[in-house]
């Protein structure tokens, strides 16, 4: 690990691939944004939590889910599903 560990550090350590996909491009309010975020690749998926995908006043968070898959011991992929809804224009 990095000394001292960065508090953005999420402990993942080599090299990870990520996609983030979503249900659509514009939104009206109240109206659900579905967020997708996959993450593969070595080392303790398992240990990473949720980072955080959208940090704004105009949309309000619901709990995100997360479901790790192991191929080997090298190799996992872990999904987190986020789901908000737009509180403003």
């Amino acid at each position: 690990l990095p000394e001292p560990v960065p508090p953005h550090f999420t402990g993942l350590i080599g090299r990870h691939e990520f996609s983030l996909d979503l249900n659509q491009q514009k939104l009206i309010v109240n109206e659900p944004l579905e967020l997708k975020l996959i993450i593969s690749g070595p080392g303790a998926l398992e240990k990473l939590d949720p980072p955080t995908i959208i940090k704004h006043d105009g949309f309000e968070e619901f709990e995100s889910t997360g479901d790790l898959k192991i191929s080997d011991a090298e190799n996992a992929t872990k999904t987190f599903e986020y789901t908000y809804l737009a509180k403003q224009n």
